[in-house]
């Protein structure tokens, strides 16, 4: 099957619960399967895409998870990415992500769910969505580390991604981690607060959010868990397994999920910032199927159409003064649903 791939940017003032959106830019990306995570650097310039789970054709190997990095013209704006004449993104690099986290640790990520760099972009922190019916690489959080002297870049020509050491990471049922759950299965999405003294997680089996303290900022290997006070129920407003990227405004009194089924963004306020123990009210939700579906086929005529495609949201995004944010998507171009 061909895959198509479009990222949709739309405007949002977060002070307010969602109030009019408007759907602004769209892009295309061939060789980019199941696009679960999608961050930038410190300065919008840069983009980076986690794609999981590549499909076995032409254009990619099964075994190539990947993260690929886009250079932006105008920070944080779709429009200045070098594209081909059929309008897809054509000027990017990209590096496999398999085999770069720890060595031996937890078999080195088998399927990227989320990516969030650290504070100064010489890690990237990278979630593993596989359940532990099927590996025994479960519930990890994991850094990744960049060879390249320059911040934020693995495109100077060289394997940039590598093996962060001995202790790049926790599980959820890790000693000291333990959120005792049976069904903390698996996570997709991550995000810190804004020192890095914080991580959060979303475990879509269960249909938690959970909240971790680290010790030193950024630095997963001293995680710990406060206990059930720290985290957060989505059932009920969120369908179990489908709860995928986690985001705070900057703030940190507003809280953003992913509903992948759904195609909707949910927004909650907390009453302390970054705290899941603190007061946490529902404001609404965001659903963005009517911009992929009437928006994304319009974008030139090599994109098929996805009017009747739904269950497409992965990866989410703010610009730094959460004026736009960004979302990933994916779809088989036979319209029998999400990729």
């Amino acid at each position: 099957l061909s895959i198509t791939k479009i990222l949709i940017l739309l405007m949002i003032d977060t002070k307010v619960a969602f109030a009019a959106p408007t759907y602004t830019d769209s892009l295309y990306i061939h060789n980019l399967r199941h696009s679960t995570g999608i961050t930038f650097n410190s300065d919008g310039t840069k983009m980076y895409i986690l794609a999981s789970m590549s499909t076995n054709n032409s254009v990619n190997s099964s075994s190539t998870d990947k993260i690929s990095e886009f250079t932006l013209s105008n920070a944080y704006d779709l429009s200045g990415i070098s594209k081909d004449a059929n309008g897809i993104a054509d000027d990017y690099v990209t590096e496999g992500i398999r085999g770069k986290c720890g060595s031996g640790w937890k078999n080195s990520l088998v399927n990227p769910a989320d990516l969030f760099w650290n504070g100064d972009g010489t890690q990237i922190v990278v979630v593993d969505s596989t359940s532990s019916s099927t590996s025994n690489n479960n519930n990890s959080v994991c850094s990744v580390g960049i060879e390249s002297s320059t911040a934020y870049d693995i495109d100077d020509g060289m394997t940039d991604l590598v093996d962060a050491g001995d202790d790049p990471g926790f599980d959820l049922d890790d000693s000291g981690t333990d959120v005792s759950s049976a069904n903390a299965e698996s996570i997709t999405g991550v995000t810190f607060n804004n020192d890095g003294s914080k991580i959060f997680v979303t475990s879509p089996i269960d249909g938690k959010i959970y909240q971790f303290a680290l010790s030193t900022n950024y630095d997963l290997g001293t995680a710990s868990y406060g206990g059930a006070d720290f985290s957060f129920d989505t059932t009920g407003v969120i369908a179990n397994d489908a709860a995928t990227a986690i985001r705070f405004s900057n703030d940190g009194k507003q809280m953003f999920v992913n509903d992948g089924t759904e195609d909707k963004i949910f927004q909650w306020s907390l009453s302390t910032a970054f705290d899941l123990s603190s007061t946490i009210t529902l404001r609404g939700n965001f659903s963005i199927r009517d911009d992929y579906q009437n928006k994304a086929g319009d974008y030139n005529s090599n994109i098929p159409d996805h009017s009747s495609i739904t269950g497409v949201l992965e990866g989410l995004e703010f610009n730094n003064d959460g004026s736009k944010f960004f979302v990933t998507t994916g779809a088989f171009t036979n319209s029998t649903g999400r990729s």
